[in-house]
This record gives structure tokens, sequence and C-alpha cells, in this order.
């Protein structure tokens, strides 16, 4: 059984982490330079730091998905909430998760205004799921310099309809 539930500060933070880790190593395999994600580890990950602004996803005691969300970290869209990330575990992909996910972490930033993310450029089928529910491509990117190789982001946004 799937449940989803907001994040307490005493969740398995490490089980969490390596859910990150994971779904990273198999959703941008084909996105990000191989060397980027060859350098990462689950400890590159500190969930718990953000645990006020997280929605997990478990199938009985396994987190098998996460999403997080809160005021803006970019002081160009300071009156936004932000969709920081949402991650389905690759095992639970294509069965509405990741669907049920956006929605409980669109609940966390719904007293804002505006709602933004930022997505890589090449991640179509996120960019699909943003756009069902009602986010567009602003065309603006930022490129991320790593010294394994860059890789570019584009901000999506959208109106919140109170």
């Amino acid at each position: 059984m799937i449940t989803i539930k907001p994040a307490t500060m005493t969740e398995d933070w490490p089980a969490i982490a390596q859910l990150y880790f994971e779904t990273w190593q198999v959703a941008y395999r084909h996105l990000l330079p191989e060397a980027y994600l060859k350098q990462l580890t689950p400890a590159t990950w500190q969930p718990q730091k953000r645990w006020q602004h997280t929605i997990l996803a478990f199938s009985n005691t396994t987190p098998i998905g996460i999403v997080t969300a809160g005021p803006s970290r970019d002081e160009h869209f300071a009156t936004f909430g932000e969709l920081y990330s949402l991650y389905v575990h690759p095992d639970y992909e294509h069965r509405g998760l990741g669907t049920r996910l956006l929605h409980a972490g669109l609940e966390l930033i719904d007293g804002y205004p505006q709602q933004y993310l930022k997505v890589l450029v090449n991640n179509a089928p996120a960019q699909q799921l943003y756009a069902r529910t009602g986010f567009s491509d602003t065309r603006q990117r930022l490129v991320i310099p790593t010294p394994q190789g860059d890789f570019t982001e584009a901000i999506w946004t959208r109106k919140n309809f109170f």
C-alpha cells in the first residue's frame, strides 16, 4: 500500500537520501554528464534540512517518492512559491505517483500567487507533467557549470488560481 504524508523530523533521512541518489542515477543517466552522476553519493543530499517543506510517499515503510516546496530561494522570484524537487523511485514510475506528489507539493505553496520550478531543458517527461498542471516555460535558462560538464535548466511558472 502506498501512503503519502508530510515528513517529520524523525524520518529515516539516510533512506531518503538514498532515494534521491537512486532516482538521479536512473532519471538523469541520459540527461546529465555521466561523470557528474558518477561523483554523486547518497551523502550529496541532506533532505532533513528541508523536512518542514517535504512530503513523502511510502510503500509500507520504504520511501519511494518525495516532493519539496516552499518559499522561493531566488530573489528574482521573491513573491513566488517554489517547487524544489519531485522524485519517484524508478520501480514506482508510471503509476500516477508523480502526479499525486506534485499536487501535494503544490498544496505546500498554495498561498503564493505564482509558483515556479526549474527543470532540465532536456527532461521532456517532467516538462509534460508540469505542463499538465498549468506550468509553462518562461524561456529563461540557467546554465549550471560543473567540473564534469555543464547542464541547463529551464524556469517554468504558473499562476495560482486560489
